[in-house]
């Protein structure tokens, strides 16, 4: 309520002072143009409230100050601190005295919003590494709306006002720690916390794998073996199921199991591995089963080689090979599309000849036989003559010679004689 001012009549000159000094009065006691004058740390929040008042104006010596803070006793202090614990609104009115006991008075107001309540939950708490987990922000909030988030996963990834935001835990096994902390549209200097103290549990998962060798044959029915190469989860065991599409079991249970496939084509291979802390995972392989029309085959000379003599190996096959591997024995194999070998101790020894056709192998073995090399001796009828012309004869001497298919003598003197028998004739004119 407005004050009424009594004032006399006054000379010409001075009533504009007068004037001036009526219109600040009335401003000084207007609610409406006073708040200004109300210098608060927070004037707007959520939940406890703590809050510094003090007059916009420095304090001066001889006035003195009335502060009603909405609740609890009046205070006299320049800059009083109060604390709204609950949520509502409060008036504050401060009344200002000067030396020469003018008053004028400020008012303003507090407002303090009732606060959130955080919260919220995930699709799937326990897992095994990689564990993807789904989050979504069940928090109320208690005035306003929920204006962000920030979320903490305890694996060191955060994420950022999503509502709903995923994470998938993929390095470790262990527990984490989830919080949330929200803030309210009405109050955006507060914000609002909850953890949920080792929530997500991850348990050591288990990858499995495997490999299986290229086919060694071109067509089927083909024989593979898988070899199970999963890596082992300390402190559990774990179970396979093998599942094999067209295949000599269609399953399997064993670690390393054997297929054989009947039938060419493209087919799915499923390895699922099961640990026993409940941790489970699967791997898929397309194998591929040729139906390839090869022939693998080589020509040797002969079947029968002397020993210490030169063996050729040819390379018959159709298609021509992409690679050829050759195995004499317990010999390591020579890489080659022809070998040539030399056999320095005689008997019967397997050759094996392995072509390469793209994916597949194919394979042929023969064997060859080697001769022990005949024993060169001779005899003559003289050694020793003193003139010429003169006729010598010369005899093989050493083992049956049955056994001796061809000889070849050189007498020299530049002359030489080939034939099949055992004794020769010779003339040495000088």
């Amino acid at each position: 309520m407005l004050r009424k001012i009594h004032s006399t009549l006054m000379p010409k000159g001075p009533r504009p002072l007068l004037l001036g000094a009526m219109v600040c009065s009335l401003l000084a006691l207007t609610p409406g143009k006073a708040q200004a004058q109300i210098d608060a740390s927070r004037r707007a929040g959520c939940g406890e409230l703590f809050v510094n008042f003090k007059p916009v104006q420095s304090q001066q010596t001889g006035f003195s100050y009335r502060w009603e803070l909405g609740r609890g006793p009046v205070s006299n202090d320049y800059s009083p601190v109060m604390i709204y614990p609950s949520a509502g609104t409060y008036p504050i009115r401060l009344e200002i005295t000067d030396p020469t006991g003018n008053k004028t008075t400020h008012l303003d107001t507090i407002r303090v919003y009732p606060v959130p309540k955080p919260g919220f939950s995930a699709d799937d708490t326990v897992g095994c590494f990689p564990h993807k987990v789904n989050f979504r922000d069940t928090s109320v909030a208690g005035a306003g709306s929920i204006a962000r988030r920030f979320w903490f996963f305890g694996d060191g990834k955060t994420a950022v006002d999503d509502p709903a935001p995923a994470n998938t835990y993929a390095t470790f096994a262990s527990t984490y720690s989830v919080t949330l902390r929200v803030v309210q549209s009405v109050c955006p200097l507060d914000t609002f916390t909850i953890t949920k103290t080792g929530y997500i549990e991850v348990k050591q998962g288990v990858k499995p794998s495997f490999i299986v060798q290229p086919p060694t044959v071109c067509k089927p029915p083909i024989t593979m073996k898988f070899t199970n190469t999963t890596q082992p989860v300390p402190g559990q065991t774990i179970s396979f199921d093998w599942s094999f599409a067209n295949g000599s079991p269609a399953s399997s249970n064993a670690v390393d199991p054997v297929v054989q496939f009947n039938s060419a084509g493209s087919f799915r291979v499923r390895l699922l591995a099961t640990s026993s802390g409940g941790c489970a995972d699967s791997v898929v392989e397309d194998i591929k089963i040729p139906n390839v029309t090869v022939k693998s085959d080589f020509i040797m000379i002969s079947d029968t080689v002397c020993q210490g003599r030169l063996a050729d190996f040819m390379n018959n096959s159709f298609p021509a090979p992409d690679s050829s591997f050759w195995y004499f024995g317990n010999e390591p194999p020579a890489l080659g599309v022809n070998q040539f070998k030399i056999f320095t101790a005689p008997g019967i020894y397997p050759v094996k000849m392995v072509n390469k056709f793209g994916a597949c192998k194919d394979s042929v073995t023969k064997t060859i036989t080697v001769t022990s090399a005949p024993v060169v001796s001779f005899n003559s009828s003289a050694r020793y003559n003193c003139k010429a012309p003169q006729t010598i004869s010369f005899s093989y001497t050493a083992g049956s010679p049955g056994m001796i298919s061809s000889y070849e003598w050189d007498f020299g003197d530049g002359s030489k004689q080939s034939g099949n028998q055992p004794t020769v004739f010779h003339t040495y004119s000088k």
